[in-house]
């Protein structure tokens, strides 16, 4: 049960840092744009526009991250309440049963040497 409620809790809490990380991701694109309309007016130089591309990029960034980790932290409370599927035969793309071997492959895989 602790697994459920360790997982339930980084769900929740992956959950608000995610909201947060959206609005600073808002907020970045809104200074970026500011920045982009004062460049082509002539208030404010390259420089200025690039530095604050960068920071939407990057605050893009931590919330791609954040999105994922809050992704992986559904599938493990999925896996903690016991969680699982069974693929429904019309869906199968492989005919191999449960717990016999897969079959070989129809050709060997002759990559070359790593350096």
């Amino acid at each position: 049960m602790s697994d459920v409620e360790t997982s339930l809790g980084q769900v929740a809490s992956d959950r608000t840092q995610e909201d947060h990380l959206t609005r600073e991701v808002a907020a970045a694109r809104e200074a970026f744009r500011i920045s982009e309309l004062q460049y082509r007016q002539g208030s404010t130089d390259l420089l200025t526009v690039l530095q604050t591309q960068q920071t939407l990029f990057g605050a893009e960034d931590q919330l791609a991250q954040m999105t994922e980790a809050r992704l992986q932290a559904v599938v493990r409370l999925y896996q903690a309440l016991g969680g699982g599927w069974v693929e429904n035969p019309k869906d199968q793309t492989q005919t191999t049963t449960v717990g016999s071997p897969a079959p070989p492959s129809a050709a060997p895989h002759n990559f070359p040497p790593l350096l």
